[in-house]
């Protein structure tokens, strides 16, 4: 039996009024406050590595780890309060989509990888691709939630993951990327070229263009009713109001898509709102936060399931992989030896010379005559004297 709190959603921090600034992050939580309120707690986390799937959100329960999104919402939904999911199979008390039928759950499905690509993409160019936006109120944001040095890097590298994404949808504002310089003192400040500014306002009016499109059509399904389906929030109403929620509320200082949500799409943000608050009626409603021993062992401790090391699910090595193994092993070895054998014959050679100081060589000599003596015998084959 699990204890109260052994739950715990680890998702980015919150701002701007709302409990995360990730659109996932903000949907999990909502989920889980919608489906078991009081059974789970936050841990703030600015460590996606922490992540089974490299993501935030994830969901702890002891020792076993769970994320995406969608995974956590299965695991909540077949997982009976004080049960694990394998002991609960058979009942689903936790699920907001339990009243829908066959085609409803397909139409849910559908809407939600659509809501997450699409509107995915406007939300990321608002936070992103907009350089005032980025560089004003986006990049301090995440940068105050970090430590040193991590502040100085991860922003950037959190943006580089949403450009070549917004650049294969068209959304990623280049001429913004350029910023501003400012005029030294006593100059003039510098006017834009009139060329630049047509293309500006063109490219502003593309992505205007390009939102109503994505816009109109969640305007459509939900008419005038409360949700999408029924008369209660189903997990399409969470991800969409996730979304809605993160263009309508951080302060932008180039507020283009947000005033478009509030003037044009009142009905996206009043359903928006009513759904954060049917979650959350007020700020004292959030879930607890982790205790410090609950959140700082989980970052001392590498992500691991019992589930990844099965025998089933580990690779089976054919015939083929061994034989590309042994001919990658010979070939080492035949570099190894070969590189050996080269060194040994052409390498190079290296000979010890031994210098004698012409000083010593000098003392030397002067030594040997004076020992000499001065009148050397005559031996007897030259004669002499008898």
């Amino acid at each position: 039996m699990s204890h109260p709190h052994t739950l715990v959603l680890h998702i980015w921090p919150g701002r701007w009024g709302l409990i995360s600034v990730d659109p996932a992050c903000l949907a999990a939580a909502l989920y889980l406050q919608l489906t078991i309120p009081g059974e789970f707690s936050v841990a703030e986390c600015t460590n996606p590595d922490l992540s089974p799937s490299g993501k935030l959100p994830f969901l702890t329960d002891g020792m076993h780890s769970v994320s995406p999104l969608a995974s956590i919402m299965k695991f909540v939904s077949y997982r009976r309060l004080g049960e694990s999911p394998s002991e609960s199979a058979d009942h689903r008390v936790n699920d907001l989509d339990a009243i829908l039928n066959v085609h409803e759950r397909a139409q849910k499905a559908a809407w939600c990888a659509h809501i997450e690509s699409q509107l995915g993409d406007l939300l990321g160019h608002a936070m992103y691709a907009m350089q005032v936006n980025w560089r004003e109120l986006v990049h301090p944001t995440f940068a105050m939630m970090l430590p040193v040095p991590q502040r100085y890097y991860v922003p950037g590298r959190l943006r580089d993951t949403y450009k070549s994404r917004l650049e294969s949808s068209d959304l990623w504002d280049v001429s913004g990327e350029e910023v501003e310089e400012k005029p030294k003192f006593g100059e003039k400040k510098k006017e834009e070229p009139k060329e630049h500014q047509f293309k500006r306002v063109f490219q502003r009016d593309k992505i205007v263009e390009k939102a109503r499109d994505i816009l109109d059509i969640y305007a459509r399904l939900l008419g005038d009713k409360s949700f999408f389906f029924h008369d209660r929030p189903t997990t399409l109403d969470i991800v969409l109001a996730a979304h809605i929620l993160l263009l309508i509320e951080p302060p932008y200082p180039d507020p283009l898509l947000k005033s478009l949500v509030n003037e044009s799409y009142p009905r996206l943000a009043s359903h928006a709102r009513s759904v954060y608050s049917a979650a959350f009626p007020v700020s004292e409603s959030y879930p607890p936060l982790a205790s410090s021993s609950q959140s700082s062992l989980r970052a001392l401790l590498p992500s691991f399931s019992w589930s990844s090391v099965r025998p089933a699910s580990a690779p089976k090595n054919t015939k083929e992989d061994s034989k590309i193994d042994l001919w990658t092993l010979g070939w080492i070895a035949l570099a190894t030896i070969g590189t050996i054998g080269f060194w040994a014959v052409a390498g190079p050679r290296i000979t010890f010379v031994v210098a004698v100081d012409d000083e010593d060589e000098v003392n030397e000599l002067d030594e040997a005559e004076d020992d000499a003596p001065e009148n050397p015998p005559i031996s007897d084959d030259e004669g002499g004297v008898s």
